[in-house]
Protein backbone atom coordinates (compact mmCIF):
# COMPACT_ATOMS: atom_id res chain seq x y z
CA UNK A 1 0.00 0.00 0.00
CA UNK A 2 1.27 3.35 -0.87
CA UNK A 3 0.21 6.28 1.08
CA UNK A 4 0.51 10.02 0.68
CA UNK A 5 1.46 11.59 4.30
CA UNK A 6 -0.81 13.27 6.24
CA UNK A 7 2.20 15.78 6.57
CA UNK A 8 2.53 16.08 2.21
CA UNK A 9 -1.10 16.60 1.98
CA UNK A 10 -1.87 19.05 4.38
CA UNK A 11 1.78 20.84 2.84
CA UNK A 12 -0.30 21.05 -0.39
CA UNK A 13 -3.43 22.18 1.13
CA UNK A 14 -1.43 24.67 3.46
CA UNK A 15 0.08 26.20 0.12
CA UNK A 16 -3.61 26.16 -1.71
CA UNK A 17 -5.23 28.24 1.19
CA UNK A 18 -2.12 31.05 1.39
CA UNK A 19 -3.27 31.36 -2.30
CA UNK A 20 -7.17 31.22 -1.80
CA UNK A 21 -6.33 33.62 1.36
CA UNK A 22 -3.88 36.03 -0.14
CA UNK A 23 -6.27 36.80 -2.99
CA UNK A 24 -9.27 37.16 -0.54
CA UNK A 25 -7.62 39.44 1.43
CA UNK A 26 -6.17 41.84 -1.38
CA UNK A 27 -10.06 41.95 -2.99
CA UNK A 28 -11.19 42.74 0.73
CA UNK A 29 -8.51 45.60 1.34
CA UNK A 30 -9.84 46.95 -2.26
CA UNK A 31 -13.39 46.54 -1.33
CA UNK A 32 -12.87 49.03 1.70
CA UNK A 33 -10.78 51.64 0.12
CA UNK A 34 -13.33 52.29 -2.93
CA UNK A 35 -16.36 51.10 -1.30
CA UNK A 36 -19.12 49.18 -3.12
CA UNK A 37 -21.89 52.21 -3.56
CA UNK A 38 -21.03 53.01 -6.96
CA UNK A 39 -21.52 51.41 -10.36
CA UNK A 40 -18.08 52.49 -10.83
CA UNK A 41 -16.80 51.31 -8.05
CA UNK A 42 -18.15 47.69 -9.00
CA UNK A 43 -16.82 47.70 -11.82
CA UNK A 44 -13.54 48.27 -10.81
CA UNK A 45 -14.27 45.52 -7.90
CA UNK A 46 -14.97 43.14 -10.81
CA UNK A 47 -11.57 43.79 -12.93
CA UNK A 48 -9.72 43.84 -9.55
CA UNK A 49 -10.88 40.47 -8.71
CA UNK A 50 -10.49 39.10 -12.19
CA UNK A 51 -7.18 40.04 -11.88
CA UNK A 52 -6.41 38.57 -8.34
CA UNK A 53 -8.77 35.72 -9.50
CA UNK A 54 -6.64 35.06 -12.58
CA UNK A 55 -3.18 35.33 -11.00
CA UNK A 56 -3.89 33.37 -7.70
CA UNK A 57 -5.88 30.54 -9.46
CA UNK A 58 -2.95 30.64 -11.90
CA UNK A 59 -1.28 29.41 -9.04
CA UNK A 60 -3.96 27.34 -7.54
CA UNK A 61 -3.94 25.48 -11.23
CA UNK A 62 0.04 24.68 -10.83
CA UNK A 63 -0.03 23.72 -7.50
CA UNK A 64 -2.81 20.99 -8.41
CA UNK A 65 -1.11 20.08 -11.56
CA UNK A 66 2.30 18.96 -9.69
CA UNK A 67 -0.02 17.32 -7.10
CA UNK A 68 -1.53 15.16 -9.56
CA UNK A 69 1.26 14.26 -11.41
CA UNK A 70 3.07 13.21 -8.14
CA UNK A 71 -0.10 11.50 -7.46
CA UNK A 72 -0.13 9.38 -10.82
CA UNK A 73 3.64 8.37 -10.02
CA UNK A 74 2.82 7.07 -6.94
CA UNK A 75 0.10 4.79 -8.61
CA UNK A 76 3.06 3.62 -11.21
CA UNK A 77 0.96 5.49 -13.93
CA UNK A 78 2.69 7.09 -16.77
CA UNK A 79 0.48 9.94 -17.87
CA UNK A 80 0.77 13.12 -19.96
CA UNK A 81 1.90 16.42 -18.01
CA UNK A 82 -1.09 17.48 -16.01
CA UNK A 83 -2.99 20.49 -17.95
CA UNK A 84 -2.67 23.43 -15.70
CA UNK A 85 -7.67 24.11 -15.79
CA UNK A 86 -8.71 27.80 -17.15
CA UNK A 87 -9.10 30.03 -14.31
CA UNK A 88 -12.18 32.11 -13.60
CA UNK A 89 -13.79 34.34 -16.99
CA UNK A 90 -14.53 37.53 -16.43
CA UNK A 91 -18.31 36.52 -16.15
CA UNK A 92 -18.20 34.31 -13.08
CA UNK A 93 -15.52 37.27 -11.24
CA UNK A 94 -18.64 39.54 -12.14
CA UNK A 95 -21.31 37.19 -11.14
CA UNK A 96 -19.53 36.86 -7.54
CA UNK A 97 -18.56 39.99 -7.01
CA UNK A 98 -22.56 41.61 -7.86
CA UNK A 99 -23.78 38.29 -6.46
CA UNK A 100 -22.19 38.97 -3.21
CA UNK A 101 -23.07 42.18 -3.34
CA UNK A 102 -26.50 41.29 -3.24
CA UNK A 103 -26.67 38.76 -0.52
CA UNK A 104 -24.60 41.28 1.89
CA UNK A 105 -22.42 44.89 2.04
CA UNK A 106 -19.70 43.25 4.43
CA UNK A 107 -16.16 43.20 2.26
CA UNK A 108 -15.53 39.74 4.21
CA UNK A 109 -18.29 38.21 2.26
CA UNK A 110 -17.27 39.27 -1.53
CA UNK A 111 -13.84 38.82 -0.85
CA UNK A 112 -14.26 35.49 -0.21
CA UNK A 113 -16.13 34.71 -3.16
CA UNK A 114 -12.49 35.32 -5.12
CA UNK A 115 -10.58 33.15 -2.79
CA UNK A 116 -13.47 30.54 -3.82
CA UNK A 117 -12.33 31.01 -7.59
CA UNK A 118 -9.24 30.73 -7.16
CA UNK A 119 -9.70 27.39 -4.98
CA UNK A 120 -11.83 26.11 -8.16
CA UNK A 121 -9.05 26.61 -10.17
CA UNK A 122 -6.87 24.16 -8.50
CA UNK A 123 -10.04 21.95 -7.99
CA UNK A 124 -10.86 21.85 -11.49
CA UNK A 125 -7.29 20.91 -12.70
CA UNK A 126 -7.78 17.55 -10.65
CA UNK A 127 -10.84 17.15 -12.41
CA UNK A 128 -10.27 17.07 -15.78
CA UNK A 129 -6.18 15.74 -15.89
CA UNK A 130 -8.62 12.52 -14.08
CA UNK A 131 -11.10 12.55 -16.62
CA UNK A 132 -8.48 13.18 -19.21
CA UNK A 133 -6.84 9.84 -17.82
CA UNK A 134 -8.99 7.68 -16.48
CA UNK A 135 -8.57 8.03 -12.94
CA UNK A 136 -10.41 7.40 -9.74
CA UNK A 137 -11.11 10.43 -7.66
CA UNK A 138 -12.45 11.06 -3.87
CA UNK A 139 -13.30 14.59 -1.79
CA UNK A 140 -10.82 14.40 1.46
CA UNK A 141 -11.98 16.40 3.92
CA UNK A 142 -10.02 18.83 5.98
CA UNK A 143 -10.06 20.74 8.88
CA UNK A 144 -13.40 21.50 10.12
CA UNK A 145 -15.51 19.88 7.40
CA UNK A 146 -19.12 20.50 7.11
CA UNK A 147 -22.05 18.00 7.07
CA UNK A 148 -21.75 18.56 3.32
CA UNK A 149 -18.23 17.74 2.73
CA UNK A 150 -18.44 14.84 4.95
CA UNK A 151 -21.24 13.17 2.92
CA UNK A 152 -19.49 14.03 -0.57
CA UNK A 153 -16.18 12.48 1.31
CA UNK A 154 -18.32 8.92 2.41
CA UNK A 155 -18.49 8.39 -1.31
CA UNK A 156 -15.38 7.12 -1.00
CA UNK A 157 -13.41 6.71 -4.05
CA UNK A 158 -14.94 6.91 -7.31
CA UNK A 159 -14.50 6.42 -11.48
CA UNK A 160 -14.23 10.15 -12.29
CA UNK A 161 -16.78 11.26 -14.47
CA UNK A 162 -18.49 14.36 -15.93
CA UNK A 163 -21.55 13.48 -13.51
CA UNK A 164 -19.40 16.06 -10.84
CA UNK A 165 -19.00 18.31 -12.95
CA UNK A 166 -21.50 21.23 -14.16
CA UNK A 167 -20.74 23.92 -16.70
CA UNK A 168 -16.76 23.25 -16.40
CA UNK A 169 -16.47 23.33 -12.74
CA UNK A 170 -16.92 21.28 -9.60
CA UNK A 171 -20.46 22.91 -7.97
CA UNK A 172 -19.95 22.24 -4.67
CA UNK A 173 -16.47 23.75 -4.09
CA UNK A 174 -17.44 26.41 -1.64
CA UNK A 175 -15.39 29.30 0.36
CA UNK A 176 -13.44 28.60 3.53
CA UNK A 177 -13.09 25.09 2.92
CA UNK A 178 -10.20 23.00 2.56
CA UNK A 179 -11.06 20.00 1.30
CA UNK A 180 -10.39 18.95 -2.31
CA UNK A 181 -9.88 16.19 -4.27
CA UNK A 182 -7.21 13.29 -4.36
CA UNK A 183 -6.41 10.72 -7.46
CA UNK A 184 -5.23 7.80 -7.66
CA UNK A 185 -4.65 5.03 -10.28
CA UNK A 186 -4.61 2.28 -7.89
CA UNK A 187 -6.52 0.70 -5.25
CA UNK A 188 -3.02 0.42 -3.39
CA UNK A 189 -2.94 4.18 -2.99
CA UNK A 190 -4.44 5.95 -0.38
CA UNK A 191 -4.03 9.60 1.49
CA UNK A 192 -3.38 9.31 5.16
CA UNK A 193 -6.71 9.44 7.61
CA UNK A 194 -9.09 9.12 4.62
CA UNK A 195 -11.25 6.70 6.04
CA UNK A 196 -14.41 6.95 3.76
CA UNK A 197 -16.18 3.43 5.50
CA UNK A 198 -16.17 5.52 8.95
CA UNK A 199 -17.59 8.34 6.77
CA UNK A 200 -20.01 6.52 5.17
CA UNK A 201 -20.82 4.43 8.55
CA UNK A 202 -21.47 7.76 10.61
CA UNK A 203 -23.86 8.60 7.23
CA UNK A 204 -25.86 5.79 7.38
CA UNK A 205 -26.11 6.18 10.92
CA UNK A 206 -27.37 9.94 10.64
CA UNK A 207 -31.21 10.07 11.13
CA UNK A 208 -33.65 10.26 8.40
CA UNK A 209 -34.84 8.60 5.27
CA UNK A 210 -33.42 10.69 2.61
CA UNK A 211 -30.08 12.44 1.60
CA UNK A 212 -31.24 15.56 2.59
CA UNK A 213 -32.31 14.33 5.64
CA UNK A 214 -29.20 12.99 7.12
CA UNK A 215 -27.29 16.31 5.93
CA UNK A 216 -29.06 17.77 7.79
CA UNK A 217 -29.16 15.51 11.15
CA UNK A 218 -25.37 15.96 10.54
CA UNK A 219 -25.17 19.52 10.42
CA UNK A 220 -27.01 19.54 13.94
CA UNK A 221 -24.44 17.30 14.89
CA UNK A 222 -21.46 18.94 13.76
CA UNK A 223 -22.71 22.40 14.46
CA UNK A 224 -25.40 23.09 17.26
CA UNK A 225 -24.70 26.99 17.08
CA UNK A 226 -26.46 26.91 13.90
CA UNK A 227 -29.24 24.87 15.18
CA UNK A 228 -31.44 27.82 14.01
CA UNK A 229 -30.73 27.64 10.77
CA UNK A 230 -33.28 24.69 10.18
CA UNK A 231 -35.96 24.25 12.06
CA UNK A 232 -37.83 20.95 10.70
CA UNK A 233 -36.47 18.81 13.87
CA UNK A 234 -38.38 20.04 16.09
CA UNK A 235 -42.28 20.90 13.72
CA UNK A 236 -44.35 18.47 12.92
CA UNK A 237 -45.17 17.67 9.08
CA UNK A 238 -48.99 18.30 10.05
CA UNK A 239 -48.50 21.78 11.36
CA UNK A 240 -47.31 23.39 8.10
CA UNK A 241 -45.30 25.46 9.91
CA UNK A 242 -42.39 26.10 6.92
CA UNK A 243 -38.67 25.96 7.69
CA UNK A 244 -36.89 29.28 9.27
CA UNK A 245 -34.84 30.77 6.39
CA UNK A 246 -31.39 30.96 7.16
CA UNK A 247 -29.68 34.34 7.48
CA UNK A 248 -28.27 34.38 3.76
CA UNK A 249 -31.58 33.83 2.06
CA UNK A 250 -33.06 36.35 4.86
CA UNK A 251 -30.51 39.15 3.88
CA UNK A 252 -31.37 38.09 0.05
CA UNK A 253 -35.21 38.17 0.65
CA UNK A 254 -34.88 41.82 1.98
CA UNK A 255 -33.17 43.39 -1.14
CA UNK A 256 -34.97 41.33 -3.88
CA UNK A 257 -39.01 41.52 -2.95
CA UNK A 258 -38.55 45.17 -4.04
CA UNK A 259 -36.53 44.34 -8.01
CA UNK A 260 -38.21 44.27 -11.12
CA UNK A 261 -36.37 41.31 -12.58
CA UNK A 262 -35.73 37.81 -11.00
CA UNK A 263 -32.88 36.72 -8.88
CA UNK A 264 -31.92 34.01 -7.01
CA UNK A 265 -30.07 32.38 -3.97
CA UNK A 266 -29.04 28.66 -3.29
CA UNK A 267 -27.93 27.77 -0.07
CA UNK A 268 -25.94 24.93 1.61
CA UNK A 269 -27.75 23.26 4.23
CA UNK A 270 -25.77 24.80 6.69
CA UNK A 271 -26.38 28.44 5.43
CA UNK A 272 -23.76 29.27 3.69
CA UNK A 273 -24.14 30.23 -0.06
CA UNK A 274 -23.72 28.06 -3.20
CA UNK A 275 -24.89 30.10 -5.94
CA UNK A 276 -26.22 32.98 -6.91
CA UNK A 277 -28.09 34.39 -10.11
CA UNK A 278 -29.63 37.72 -12.15
CA UNK A 279 -32.13 37.00 -14.53
CA UNK A 280 -34.57 38.70 -16.52
CA UNK A 281 -38.51 39.60 -15.38
CA UNK A 282 -39.89 36.24 -15.35
CA UNK A 283 -37.05 34.02 -15.63
CA UNK A 284 -33.65 33.57 -13.64
CA UNK A 285 -31.05 30.04 -13.88
CA UNK A 286 -29.46 28.90 -11.52
CA UNK A 287 -26.71 25.89 -11.51
CA UNK A 288 -28.18 23.13 -9.80
CA UNK A 289 -26.40 21.52 -6.97
CA UNK A 290 -24.95 17.73 -7.27
CA UNK A 291 -27.20 16.37 -4.20
CA UNK A 292 -30.48 17.19 -2.90
CA UNK A 293 -30.99 19.06 0.46
CA UNK A 294 -30.35 22.82 -0.42
CA UNK A 295 -32.05 26.08 0.07
CA UNK A 296 -33.09 28.19 -3.12
CA UNK A 297 -34.99 31.53 -3.12
CA UNK A 298 -36.07 33.78 -5.88
CA UNK A 299 -38.33 36.70 -6.44
CA UNK A 300 -41.58 37.20 -8.35
CA UNK A 301 -41.50 40.63 -9.74
CA UNK A 302 -45.53 39.81 -9.54
CA UNK A 303 -47.05 38.35 -6.71
CA UNK A 304 -47.76 35.03 -8.52
CA UNK A 305 -47.05 31.43 -6.59
CA UNK A 306 -44.62 28.77 -8.30
CA UNK A 307 -44.70 28.40 -11.96
CA UNK A 308 -44.06 24.73 -13.66
CA UNK A 309 -40.81 25.25 -14.02
CA UNK A 310 -40.16 26.20 -10.31
CA UNK A 311 -41.61 22.92 -9.13
CA UNK A 312 -39.63 20.92 -11.92
CA UNK A 313 -36.62 22.34 -10.86
CA UNK A 314 -37.43 21.74 -7.17
CA UNK A 315 -37.87 17.96 -7.53
CA UNK A 316 -34.99 17.39 -9.88
CA UNK A 317 -32.44 18.96 -7.83
CA UNK A 318 -33.77 17.73 -4.51
CA UNK A 319 -34.14 21.06 -2.82
CA UNK A 320 -35.09 20.85 0.85
CA UNK A 321 -37.03 24.10 0.39
CA UNK A 322 -37.80 26.12 -2.74
CA UNK A 323 -39.07 29.94 -1.58
CA UNK A 324 -40.55 32.74 -4.22
CA UNK A 325 -40.97 36.10 -2.67
CA UNK A 326 -42.67 39.32 -3.91
CA UNK A 327 -43.68 42.60 -2.25
CA UNK A 328 -46.85 41.53 -0.72
CA UNK A 329 -46.42 37.66 -0.06
CA UNK A 330 -43.99 35.11 0.42
CA UNK A 331 -44.97 31.31 -1.38
CA UNK A 332 -42.65 28.31 -0.03
CA UNK A 333 -42.61 24.84 -1.09
CA UNK A 334 -40.52 22.01 1.16
CA UNK A 335 -39.95 18.70 1.20
CA UNK A 336 -41.09 16.59 4.25
CA UNK A 337 -40.77 12.87 3.19
CA UNK A 338 -40.66 12.92 -1.09
CA UNK A 339 -42.23 9.98 -2.06
CA UNK A 340 -43.67 8.39 -5.37
CA UNK A 341 -40.50 8.92 -7.67
CA UNK A 342 -41.03 7.40 -11.16
CA UNK A 343 -37.53 6.57 -12.36
CA UNK A 344 -36.87 10.23 -13.97
CA UNK A 345 -40.37 11.21 -13.73
CA UNK A 346 -41.34 13.83 -11.31
CA UNK A 347 -45.24 12.69 -10.59
CA UNK A 348 -45.54 15.79 -8.51
CA UNK A 349 -44.46 17.72 -11.87
CA UNK A 350 -46.51 16.21 -13.94
CA UNK A 351 -49.58 16.67 -12.09
CA UNK A 352 -48.94 20.36 -11.46
CA UNK A 353 -48.37 20.95 -14.92
CA UNK A 354 -51.68 19.13 -15.73
CA UNK A 355 -53.68 21.63 -13.27
CA UNK A 356 -51.59 24.33 -13.97
CA UNK A 357 -52.55 23.94 -17.86
CA UNK A 358 -56.05 23.51 -17.04
CA UNK A 359 -56.21 26.61 -14.80
CA UNK A 360 -54.28 28.70 -17.97
CA UNK A 361 -57.82 27.86 -19.67
CA UNK A 362 -59.81 28.71 -17.22
CA UNK A 363 -58.47 31.98 -16.86
CA UNK A 364 -57.75 32.54 -20.34
CA UNK A 365 -61.90 31.80 -20.77
CA UNK A 366 -62.67 34.82 -17.71
CA UNK A 367 -60.56 37.10 -19.74
CA UNK A 368 -62.20 36.81 -23.02
CA UNK A 369 -65.63 37.45 -20.67
CA UNK A 370 -64.17 40.02 -19.12
CA UNK A 371 -63.30 41.93 -22.62
CA UNK A 372 -66.79 41.17 -23.88
CA UNK A 373 -68.34 42.56 -21.02
CA UNK A 374 -66.26 45.47 -20.93
CA UNK A 375 -66.29 45.88 -24.75
CA UNK A 376 -70.12 48.13 -24.29
CA UNK A 377 -68.70 50.70 -21.91
CA UNK A 378 -69.06 53.91 -24.00
CA UNK A 379 -66.73 55.98 -21.80
CA UNK A 380 -62.99 55.08 -22.79
CA UNK A 381 -61.98 55.64 -19.24
CA UNK A 382 -65.09 54.18 -17.29
CA UNK A 383 -64.10 50.83 -19.93
CA UNK A 384 -60.31 50.97 -19.01
CA UNK A 385 -60.94 51.01 -15.32
CA UNK A 386 -63.67 48.17 -15.68
CA UNK A 387 -61.21 46.24 -17.78
CA UNK A 388 -58.28 46.23 -15.75
CA UNK A 389 -60.04 46.01 -12.59
CA UNK A 390 -61.57 42.54 -14.22
CA UNK A 391 -58.53 41.31 -15.46
CA UNK A 392 -57.37 42.12 -11.82
CA UNK A 393 -60.25 39.83 -10.23
CA UNK A 394 -58.64 37.17 -12.92
CA UNK A 395 -55.56 37.36 -11.63
CA UNK A 396 -56.25 36.97 -8.03
CA UNK A 397 -58.82 34.10 -8.85
CA UNK A 398 -55.79 32.67 -10.77
CA UNK A 399 -53.15 32.69 -7.90
CA UNK A 400 -55.52 31.56 -5.58
CA UNK A 401 -56.44 28.87 -7.22
CA UNK A 402 -53.01 27.62 -7.75
CA UNK A 403 -52.13 28.19 -4.31
CA UNK A 404 -55.30 26.03 -3.18
CA UNK A 405 -54.53 23.27 -5.45
CA UNK A 406 -50.86 23.07 -4.38
CA UNK A 407 -52.05 22.94 -0.47
CA UNK A 408 -54.15 20.10 -0.98
CA UNK A 409 -51.86 17.90 -3.17
CA UNK A 410 -48.18 18.40 -1.78
CA UNK A 411 -48.95 16.73 1.01
CA UNK A 412 -49.97 13.63 -1.01
CA UNK A 413 -46.44 13.81 -2.71
CA UNK A 414 -44.17 14.34 0.45
CA UNK A 415 -44.39 17.90 0.48
CA UNK A 416 -46.05 20.74 1.69
CA UNK A 417 -46.95 24.40 0.95
CA UNK A 418 -47.63 27.67 2.69
CA UNK A 419 -48.03 31.27 1.93
CA UNK A 420 -46.89 34.02 4.34
CA UNK A 421 -46.95 37.87 4.55
CA UNK A 422 -43.70 38.73 3.27
CA UNK A 423 -42.06 40.43 6.11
Amino acid sequence: MSTVSSKSWKKYLDALRQLSEKASKLMEGEIQAIGTDTPEAMERLVRYGYGLATKYGEGASALASEMYEALAELSGKAVPPAVPAPTAKYGEVAKAVYGTKLQSDKPEVMAGSIGRLVKMAGVDTMQQNALRDGAEWAWIPSGDTCAFCLTLASRGWQRASKEAIKNGHAEHVHANCDCTYAIRFSSDVDVEGYDPEALKMMYDEAEGTTPNDKINYLRRRFYAENKDIVGAESSKAEEFIPIAPNKAIMDFEKKAKNLENERAIITFPDGRIYDQSQGRSNRVSVHEPPVAGFFFSHNHPAPATFSVEDVKGFERAGYKQIRAVSKEKTFILEAVDPKQLKGEDRLFTEAYGKIFDELEDEAARRRRIVREETESIVDRAERTKAFREGYDRVIEWHRNAQGKWLKENAPKYGYRYIEEPTK
